[in-house]
């Protein structure tokens, strides 16, 4: 309720939140266009503005910076790939900790044909290209191939389970950022894979839980209260979590239970697996598997021992910290080439994705090119997917009377300041 009052003056968070996964699934199966006016999608905040220009234009060699008419002369952006001439430079390495630009060759061909001979590849932003909608009933289904469907996993599904009389089960929208931004996803067949929020160890109730679940898209991963303990309260939550967030490793790293590093870890890769296999299980040729979160980060690389042809994306709803903070975990090498086996890792933010990189390029040896990491003869794509909210969830929200309650003691305890 709180956040519904805050969020009052927001606007375009729906839309852009559904911007935001259509991107990272076009890179990940494939590639479209974008709308010719940035803001329309993502409102008029002139970083994400400026990032979507970048998308537009983006190819092998393309700058991942764009000067724009408000740049003064001889400005220049750090990370920038192009030379004076605007000519792209070969596609040589990065220096570590420089993240490459995402794209391909035949992006850039199509922005150079729209723009015609003699013209800057800016003009081109100026063509009519398809809307959010087209791109979405059009590009993303041929993209999944025929029968094709997303296959979104995360630790948790967004529905929460709760058993009643007989093996009969309700199921309530879980909370939560994850299934807030995941709700952009509408115009492709779809399914959820994760845990459902409760533990469910007889057959019958695994049977009958199933059968609710699967009509709302979602398929359960059972994992027992041990094994949630030390994987999600343990490794996930007691390791990943402060790490991630710049607040360093536990002493002990100690949980409730008094259980060491070591079984959290081995709990850690024991639930992944659990997942991948689970997914192997309902999978099928064209299907994209979109993994979500710190919880996953051993998933790409067991997806692929098992079907190297999987389209698997990865992305992180958190930091990734710095690799002076990064290198303290001790199994931090198995983490970083677990993720690489996927074909697209994707983060919140620009930094995050250089943290992650320079991470690749110190403690792996690794080389970043053009277009992402160097693994394994193959280039893994690394990008920033900027995420917004459901701006017109809140906006609705406005009109709840518990809503106006909150609005109300605001003012009385806000009154009278003035900034």
């Amino acid at each position: 309720r709180r956040n519904a009052a805050r969020a009052a003056a927001a606007g375009g968070g729906r839309v852009a939140r559904r911007a935001h996964s259509r991107c990272l699934l076009r890179d990940l199966g494939g590639h479209g266009a974008l709308p010719a006016d940035p803001s329309t999608l993502y409102g008029a905040d002139a970083a994400t503005t400026q990032f979507l220009l970048e998308r537009i234009l983006r190819g092998s060699g393309t700058a991942r910076r764009l000067v724009t008419s408000s740049s003064s002369p001889g400005s220049s952006s750090v990370g920038a790939a192009d030379t004076d001439s605007g000519e792209p430079q070969d596609p040589a390495v990065s220096a570590p900790g420089l993240v490459p630009v995402s794209g391909s060759p035949d992006r850039a061909d199509r922005t150079s044909a729209a723009s015609g001979p003699g013209t800057s590849p800016a003009t081109a932003l100026n063509e009519p290209l398809e809307s959010a909608e087209e791109v979405a009933a059009s590009r993303l289904p041929a993209l999944l191939g025929p029968g094709g469907r997303i296959l979104i996993v995360a630790n948790r599904l967004p529905v929460t389970a709760k058993r009643l009389e007989d093996n009969q089960w309700e199921l309530v929208t879980s909370s939560g950022g994850l299934v807030s931004a995941l709700q952009g996803v509408k115009d492709v067949e779809r399914m959820f894979v994760g845990w459902p929020g409760v533990s469910v160890t007889d057959e019958d109730g695994q049977t009958s839980i199933k059968k609710e679940l699967l009509k709302k898209r979602c398929v359960p991963v059972f994992l027992s209260e041990e094994l949630r303990d030390q994987y999600y309260s343990g490794y996930c939550n007691n390791i990943l979590w402060p790490l991630f967030h710049y607040l360093g490793l536990p002493q002990g790293y100690k949980v409730n239970k008094t259980k060491d590093f070591k079984s959290q870890l081995k709990a850690y890769t024991e639930a992944n697996k659990m997942f991948a296999d689970t997914l192997c299980e309902i999978s099928k040729e064209g299907d994209i598997i979109w993994c979500h979160d710190y919880h996953l980060m051993l998933l790409p690389k067991l997806l692929k021992q098992s079907n190297l042809n999987m389209k698997v994306g990865w992305f992180l709803h958190t930091p990734f910290p710095s690799y002076e903070v990064y290198q303290a975990l001790p199994n931090r090498k198995e983490l970083l080439q677990a993720v690489l086996e996927a074909d697209l890792v994707g983060f919140h933010t620009y930094e995050y994705a250089r943290h992650f990189v320079s991470a690749c390029t110190s403690l792996l040896g690794l080389e970043g090119r053009l277009g992402g990491i160097k693994f394994k003869g193959r280039i893994v794509k690394v990008d920033a997917f900027p995420i917004g909210i459901d701006a017109q969830h809140f906006k609705e929200s406005l009109d709840l009377n518990a809503v106006k309650g909150e609005i109300t003691e605001f003012k009385s305890v806000f009154a009278g300041p003035k900034t």
